[in-house]
C-alpha cells in the first residue's frame, strides 16, 4: 500500500467516525493526513483524488509547479487604492485610501497583515 492509498483510507475513515463536520473538523482531518506526502507524486495524486473521488468524471489535466521555499517575496508596505465613497449612492465621489501591509513568512506559509486609513 502506498504512502497516497494509506493517507486516502485514513481520510476516509476519519470523515466517517465523525459525526457532525465543522469547517475546523474537516480542516484537521486533511492538514493532519496530508503531511505525510512528502513526495511530489503522491502529492498529485492526491489532488486527482480530491477533485474527483469517484473516479467517474474525467478531469481538466492539472498543471503543478514547484515553489522555491527560499525565495524573496516582495511586498510593498504601503500602496495608495481608490474606493467609491460609500455614503454617495451615485458612486460618483472617489476616496483616496493608503493601504498598509506587512509579511511575516514561516516555512513556506506567508502571512499578510493590512489595513487602510484614509490620505
Amino acid at each position: 500500500m502506498t504512502t497516497f492509498e494509506r493517507v486516502k483510507a485514513n481520510i476516509i475513515s476519519d470523515m466517517e467516525r465523525t459525526a457532525k463536520h465543522s469547517p475546523e473538523s474537516w480542516a484537521d482531518i486533511l492538514l493532519r493526513n496530508t503531511a505525510r506526502l512528502t513526495n511530489t507524486e503522491e502529492q498529485k495524486k492526491f489532488w486527482h483524488w480530491l477533485l474527483n473521488p469517484e473516479g467517474y468524471e474525467e478531469c481538466d489535466s492539472m498543471q503543478f509547479e514547484t515553489v522555491d521555499p527560499n525565495r524573496t517575496i516582495t511586498i510593498p508596505e504601503q500602496q495608495t487604492v481608490i474606493q467609491m465613497d460609500v455614503d454617495d449612492e451615485k458612486g460618483s465621489n472617489e476616496v483616496e485610501m493608503n493601504y498598509h501591509q506587512t509579511y511575516n513568512q514561516q516555512g513556506g506559509t506567508c502571512f499578510i497583515n493590512g489595513f487602510i486609513s484614509e490620505k
